[in-house]
């Protein structure tokens, strides 16, 4: 897993300082931003609809090419690692997406 990490952070480091993007970590709770949580969970059509009610409009971003393959590459790398963790020790098991939701 560590390998599979590495290889991760890397490409998206490399993404971040080649696109000029500056990022900030913050937590922010699902109570404080429903939105993001539906997205996240696939339920997009909820955060649509929801969009529209309120007289919204919302559009879809692409995921950028690079980070779709590096997320391909994590999901390979971590399903093929034997030291992945199980779901019972409190991390996240090996069905878990490139997004962090169990699928």
């Amino acid at each position: 897993m560590d390998q599979a990490m590495q290889s991760l952070v890397a490409r998206r480091s490399e993404w971040l300082l080649e696109s000029g993007t500056l990022e900030a970590s913050e937590r922010i709770t699902s109570k404080a931003n429903l939105w993001a949580d539906l997205g996240s969970r696939g339920r997009t059509d909820e955060m649509l609809r929801q969009d529209a009610a309120l007289g919204l409009s919302a559009r879809r971003v692409a995921v950028p090419t690079d980070w779709s393959l590096a997320a391909l590459e994590f999901d390979w790398l971590a399903s093929s690692d034997s030291q992945l963790p199980t779901a019972g020790d409190g991390q996240q098991s090996a069905s878990a997406d490139a997004t962090g939701t169990a699928g």
